[in-house]
């Protein structure tokens, strides 16, 4: 069971370093992701209800 998010402590992250781990927009830029922002969800589900069931 999870607790509440007002029971547990927040993650600080530390700076990102330029070598293992990047800024988001870096990273974005590393991984050739090419879209709009608004850009919708290239996998839709048909039946949204089937996870639910099968899972």
């Amino acid at each position: 069971m999870l607790k509440p998010a007002s029971q547990c402590k927040p993650i600080t992250y530390s700076k990102p370093d330029g070598k293992l781990t990047f800024d988001r927009l870096s990273s974005v830029f590393i991984s050739i992701t090419n879209h709009e922002e608004n850009q919708p969800a290239q996998l839709t589900l048909k039946h949204p209800s089937v996870p639910v069931n099968v899972s």
